[in-house]
C-alpha cells in the first residue's frame, strides 16, 4: 500500500492565481455595465413605451454578452491547468506527458501573441495590436520531438519558480534560449 502512495503524481509547481482580481473584473462589470444599463432601461419603458425598452434591452443584453464572455474566459485562462506534477519518472500537465528521462533538455522563455489589428481610428490605431504574454516550457525530446507546456498571462516571476521546480527533476538540462527554441543548440 506504501509503494501505491508513492507512486501518485505530487504537485511540483502550481500557478498563483489571484481569485481577487477576478472578482473584481466581475464586480466593475456589474457597476459600470449592468447598473448603468437598468437605470436607462427604467426611464426608457416609462416614457418611450416597453417594446423600446425591451428592443434597447435585447441589444445592450446582446453586447453584454459578450463582455461578460470575455471576462469569463479571460478569468478561466488564468485558471485552466493550473499545476505541474510529477511521479519521479513523468511529468503531468494537462493530458500531456514527458517522461524525464527522454528529456535532452529544457527551456523557459516568455511569448506573446498578438491580436488582429484595430480596424476603428485610422492609421495609427491600425498598428496598435493587444498582445498576451504567454510563459512557455519547451521540452526538447529525441528524435526532433518537442513537448511545449504553455500558461496565458504568467508572470516572468512564476516562470522562474516553474524553472527551480523542474530544475530539481531535470538538473543540468536547461538552457536559455531568446525566442523560440533552436534545435541545433
Amino acid at each position: 500500500m506504501a509503494a501505491n502512495a508513492e507512486s501518485q503524481p505530487r504537485v511540483i509547481w502550481a500557478r498563483s492565481v489571484d481569485r481577487h482580481k477576478q472578482r473584481l473584473r466581475w464586480k466593475r462589470f456589474g457597476l459600470w455595465y449592468c447598473a448603468p444599463v437598468l437605470l436607462l432601461l427604467v426611464p426608457m419603458a416609462v416614457f418611450a413605451g416597453p417594446w423600446e425598452a425591451l428592443g434597447a434591452f435585447i441589444l445592450l443584453g446582446g453586447f453584454g454578452l459578450l463582455v461578460a464572455c470575455w471576462i469569463f474566459f479571460k478569468n478561466l485562462g488564468q485558471r485552466v491547468n493550473p499545476e505541474v506534477r510529477s511521479d519521479g519518472i513523468t511529468l503531468f500537465w494537462a493530458r500531456r506527458r514527458v517522461p524525464l528521462a527522454e528529456v535532452q533538455r529544457y527551456s523557459t522563455f516568455m511569448s506573446s501573441v498578438e491580436g488582429a489589428p484595430a480596424f476603428v481610428g485610422g492609421d495609427s490605431a491600425a498598428q496598435i495590436r493587444h498582445s498576451v504574454e504567454i510563459g512557455v516550457v519547451r521540452f526538447a525530446l529525441p528524435d526532433g520531438k518537442e513537448v511545449e507546456f504553455k500558461w496565458p498571462e504568467l508572470p516572468e516571476a512564476e516562470l522562474d519558480t516553474l524553472r527551480a521546480a523542474l530544475d530539481s527533476l531535470l538538473p543540468g538540462r536547461w538552457r536559455q534560449v531568446k525566442g523560440w527554441y533552436d534545435p541545433q543548440s
